[in-house]
């Protein structure tokens, strides 16, 4: 039973190695690119993590764990933020060989204002409770800097990924909210929850990619020659 959060990371670990079965559009040097980036994003949100179990927003399910914790937060969550990053940035990464029109770019900048607009929205009315607080503020950060001192463009890609990968999420937290290995203080979120999953965890999770794959694509670009 203590091994189910561990299993949960092991397969999203392996789901770009299974996509790697279509060679055409994802190999294993591509899968290698990123592993620094999901390390990257990882190590930023752990911190996350830990200052939210500190203030008792997340508790977690010690049968279903390892037991081993660092700051009360069990090694799995640390890796849960690898292991879903890892898997979802080779999702983009097919999806980007796989679809390569980008044509939808032109629609991307109205979506990312619509979304600081909900961003504003949300910490405006939820400022006293601390998860919609660091999520939404560290969403609309991010935003606002890929959006408007960026000059790489990838946005509409970004969201195209975001929304495939929420596949791997719901299954990855359909898990982890129902059992459950890790439960939510309803008064430090909106109280909002789609099949036991808070609103705000969809919302973080569009931080976690957004950062990956601005750092992917950074680490990855090649500005062209004269």
């Amino acid at each position: 039973m203590n091994y189910i959060f561990l299993l949960i990371n092991i397969c999203l670990i392996l789901f770009p190695f299974l996509l790697a079965f279509d060679k055409v559009n994802l190999d294993y040097n591509t899968i290698k690119t990123t592993v620094l980036p999901s390390f990257a994003v990882a190590l930023l949100f752990a911190g996350v993590s830990i200052f939210l179990t500190d203030f008792a927003v997340f508790k977690f399910n010690a049968p279903y764990t390892l037991g081993i914790n660092i700051r009360k937060v069990p090694v799995e969550q640390l890796l849960f933020n690898f292991s879903l990053v890892f898997a979802s940035l080779n999702l983009y990464r097919y999806l980007n060989s796989k679809f390569p029109n980008n044509e939808g770019q032109k629609y991307s900048l109205a979506i990312s204002n619509a979304l600081i607009g909900i961003c504003v929205a949300f910490l405006f009315f939820a400022h006293t409770k601390s998860y919609p607080t660091i999520v939404f503020g560290i969403l609309i950060l991010l935003l606002l800097f890929v959006e408007y001192f960026n000059r790489l463009r990838f946005m509409y890609r970004f969201y195209r990924g975001f929304v495939a990968s929420l596949v791997l999420f719901y299954i990855a937290y359909g898990i982890l909210c129902n059992i459950p290995i890790v439960a939510y203080e309803r008064r430090e979120t909106v109280a909002l929850e789609f099949a036991n999953i808070p609103l705000e965890n969809h919302f973080c999770l569009m931080a976690m990619l957004l950062l990956g794959t601005y750092l992917l694509e950074r680490f990855n670009y090649k500005p062209a020659t004269k």
